[in-house]
């Protein structure tokens, strides 16, 4: 609410100690940071990626019992696809996952 109804200037650094920003980075690393994150997103479980930023948009829109109820199947969905098991099998091999989208 300070921050809403004051409108005092801050870093970035006050920013992220307020946890309004995860990182902050110089100018001139911004591209290559934005880089790097874009191929671990890419590189990641983008089907439950998907599931979870769905959850996310509807938190606000739906009682409590019908939240817990679409986690629940969005997690049923994520359990069965093949990124599931590739998880569960570079883990249990001790070695980096091979997302494929599936």
């Amino acid at each position: 609410m300070e921050l809403a109804f004051l409108g005092d200037r801050f870093s970035s650094e006050r920013a992220k100690e307020l946890g309004i920003v995860n990182w902050v980075v110089p100018d001139e690393e911004l591209d290559a940071e934005t880089h790097k994150l874009a191929v671990r997103l890419a590189s990641g479980p983008t089907v439950a990626y998907s599931n979870a930023k769905k959850l996310f948009n509807q938190t606000n829109h739906l009682s409590m019992e019908s939240q817990l109820q679409m986690e629940a199947e969005r997690m049923a969905d994520s359990m069965m696809t093949s990124d599931h098991a590739e998880g569960i099998t570079a883990f249990m091999e001790k070695r980096p996952p091979k997302f494929v989208g599936k």
